[in-house]
């Protein structure tokens, strides 16, 4: 799982940088840009899951209403995780390329 994770990855990188024009600047915009498209709904997604099957769970037994909780507490966590990456890893990147990350039009100047 890790490798595949790893895999896809390195491979929307190259995919980007393909078609960004062969510079590693440009490739990380295009990832940003398709991270900042992304995470912010399937964030928004999950913390919408995360209650409906919390909720549903309080319905069950003791046994299915544990297994609610901790799937809800694994969708609220994986949705956090996802904002603060796209919160901390533009910039970290730009820092480890030296530039400044423009949050507003997802470039690093």
């Amino acid at each position: 799982m890790k490798y595949k994770l790893i895999f896809s990855l390195i491979f929307i990188l190259a995919v980007s940088m393909v078609s960004a024009g062969g510079t590693i600047t440009a490739a990380l915009t295009d990832l940003c840009k398709i991270l900042y498209e992304v995470v912010g709904t399937l964030a928004s997604v999950m913390i919408l899951l995360s209650s409906v099957v919390y909720a549903g769970g309080q319905m069950f037994g003791a046994e299915m209403r544990a297994r609610a909780h901790v799937w809800s507490q694994s969708l609220l966590s994986g949705a956090v995780i996802g904002i603060i990456m796209i919160v901390i890893v533009p910039n970290v990147l730009g820092a480890m390329l030296g530039m400044t990350f423009d949050a507003n039009s997802c470039t690093f100047s």
